[in-house]
C-alpha cells in the first residue's frame, strides 16, 4: 500500500502543474536525504522509470514536451535515455529534469475522486487493477532496465 501511497502523492502533485522523477518519491525526508549529499539509487531510479512507464501506458500521464507529446520511438527513446543515464552525474541529472510530466484528464479525474472518496485501499485497488488490466502491473518490473 505504502508504493500505492507513493504514485497517489504524485498524481495529487501533479493535479495543477508538471513535474519532474526526482518529486516521485515526495517525502520530506528523502528530500532531506538526498539534500545531504545521497545519491539516489538504482532501486529508486528503476521505481521512478517504472512508475513513469505505468502512467504513460494506461494512459493517466503524458511527458510535458515542446511540440506534441512523445509517442512510440521517442518514447522508447526517452526511457532509454533514463534506464542509461544516472541522474547523480550532470548529463544525467540533466536527461531526468527535462522530461516533466502532468496529469491528462483520465488522470485528474482517477486522483479528484480518490481525494474526494478519502477510501485510500478502494482507490488503490481501482489503480493495482487499471494497471494489471494495461499488463503492467506490479507483478512486472523494470519495463526499461537501469543499467548503473
Amino acid at each position: 500500500m505504502e508504493l500505492i501511497l507513493q504514485y497517489k502523492k504524485f498524481f495529487e502533485i501533479c493535479r495543477h502543474d508538471v513535474n519532474s522523477l526526482f518529486y516521485y518519491w515526495p517525502s520530506e525526508s528523502f528530500r532531506i536525504y538526498k539534500l545531504s549529499g545521497v545519491e539516489y539509487a538504482s532501486t529508486w531510479c528503476q521505481e521512478a522509470l517504472d512508475f513513469a512507464y505505468r502512467v504513460i501506458k494506461i494512459n493517466f500521464m503524458v511527458l510535458d514536451y515542446p511540440d506534441v507529446d512523445p509517442a512510440g520511438q521517442e518514447m522508447d527513446d526517452i526511457f532509454k535515455k533514463m534506464s542509461d543515464n544516472s541522474p547523480n552525474n550532470a548529463d544525467g541529472g540533466a536527461i531526468w529534469s527535462t522530461y516533466q510530466f502532468y496529469l491528462m484528464e483520465k488522470g485528474r479525474n482517477f486522483i479528484d475522486a480518490w481525494l474526494a472518496s478519502g477510501d485510500d485501499r478502494l482507490f488503490g485497488q481501482k489503480l493495482i487493477d487499471i494497471f494489471n488490466a494495461h499488463n503492467v502491473g506490479f507483478d512486472k518490473q523494470a519495463f526499461y532496465p537501469v543499467k548503473y
